[in-house]
């Protein structure tokens, strides 16, 4: 499944040490998707995810960021090719893009 390995240990007692998931909000759900993003980066992401199509308004009433921090990590996660703009400027809105393998 792709977790750490944890060490076990027997010293008078039994210890078993499971090592720290790194990756995203979610851990090893979503690690392989929000591993290079900061923390307001994967809160806009995972919002994308959950409403396909949601404006960049409601993004940032629903997070309470400013639209100006908002632009700029849209910016990196649409570098990133995590998610894309889809429709027109004025009624359009943000989806997550599908790696169809």
């Amino acid at each position: 499944m792709g977790l750490p390995t944890p060490e076990f240990e027997y010293n008078d007692f039994f210890t078993v040490r499971f090592k720290r998931m790194t990756g995203g909000l979610t851990g090893g759900l979503t690690g392989g998707l929000t591993g290079g993003l900061n923390i307001g980066q994967q809160k806009v992401y995972l919002l994308i995810r959950e409403y396909e199509g949601i404006k960049a308004k409601d993004i940032s009433t629903r997070l309470n960021i400013p639209i100006d921090t908002l632009d700029k990590h849209l910016k990196v996660l649409i570098t990133k090719k995590l998610i894309e703009r889809h429709g027109s400027k004025k009624t359009g809105g943000y989806r997550e893009v599908v790696n169809e393998k």
